[in-house]
């Protein structure tokens, strides 16, 4: 069965959010309810789609048990090679940013190394 997992880059703040829920609006626009990542309480807010870059988890781990999302920048086994997590042509995979990419990386041997809104130089 696929996991659907999502988190947000909020644009607005800088910051990860946790997805919680996606909701509409009495105009039938949508909106995401979240929170901060790795807070619980009462953190729970609104914003609006065009606010944030939303993030698919791509049903993999990285070396350290991290789940990877669309948007991170990993450093693969190959060579030390770096590329952001993309979704494209029906399928996740990485890239960098003169053309190379890795179709079939061995995502349990990469590791999380930032995400591109926050760490995009490491590209």
């Amino acid at each position: 069965m696929k996991v659907i997992k999502l988190k947000a880059w909020d644009k607005l703040n800088n910051q990860m959010l946790e997805v919680l829920q996606i909701c509409f609006d009495d105009r039938g626009l949508p909106y995401l309810k979240v929170g901060i990542v790795g807070r619980i309480g009462t953190n729970q807010y609104n914003l609006k789609m065009e606010d944030i870059e939303l993030m698919q988890f791509i049903e993999a781990e990285d070396k350290n048990k991290k789940d990877i999302y669309s948007g991170y920048i990993l450093r693969t086994n190959e060579a030390g090679w770096i590329g952001e997590v993309v979704f494209d042509y029906g399928q996740f995979y990485l890239r960098d940013n003169r053309g190379g990419f890795s179709y079939q990386p061995d995502w349990d041997l990469c590791e999380i190394i930032g995400n591109i809104w926050k760490n995009g130089d490491l590209l």
